[in-house]
């Protein structure tokens, strides 16, 4: 029996989706459900190990971001990729896995996913009072977006969908 059978037994119509890209076992599930898989893979299955959490920004879609966690049992070697769409907010991972924190934090400042729960949810890279998401894909790559200064004052910066100063912006598909 694979994880993803093990996980479709416990959780039934929870699992919104599986399968194995790229050979990797991968379970999509809401993101009120994934503190919960996440606690029964930890406790259950032994996957003991957090390897990284990020986000995947989707502008075509509702739910426009994905965050995505990997983490492995280190006794089977076994490795699994959670998924879970949001529009905005997850439930935080760090009760489960400590490891999560900063991946959490990083998740946050650059693609704007806000994850309840969990402590001081701040920005890491960029300063607190920046209007933007710099992965996303609306992130102007030139003008005023791409090559500010940071001055303590962001109030006449240009937000995405505005005309301003944004000359191009990424458009990966």
């Amino acid at each position: 029996m694979t994880i993803i059978d093990d996980l479709r037994l416990k959780f039934g119509p929870k699992i919104l989706a599986d399968g194995t890209p790229c050979g990797d076992p991968t379970s999509r599930v809401a993101p009120a459900d994934l503190p919960e898989v996440a606690r029964f893979l930890k406790d259950e299955k032994g996957f003991t190990l957090f390897v990284d959490l990020l986000a995947v920004h989707w502008p075509q879609r509702v739910e426009e971001l994905d965050v995505v966690v990997h983490v492995r049992n280190p006794e089977t070697m076994e490795f699994i990729r959670l998924k879970a769409a949001t529009a905005k907010e997850c439930p935080s991972l760090t009760a489960v896995w400590a490891g999560a924190d900063w991946c959490e934090r990083e998740a946050y400042d650059l693609f704007g996913v806000v994850f309840t729960g969990r402590p001081e949810l701040k920005r890491i890279y960029m300063p607190d009072d920046y209007p933007l998401h710099p992965m996303r894909k609306e992130f102007p790559l030139e003008g005023t977006g791409a090559n500010a200064t940071y001055d303590g004052d962001f109030s006449t910066f240009p937000q995405p969908g505005t005309q301003g100063d944004v000359t191009k912006t990424r458009n990966l598909g």
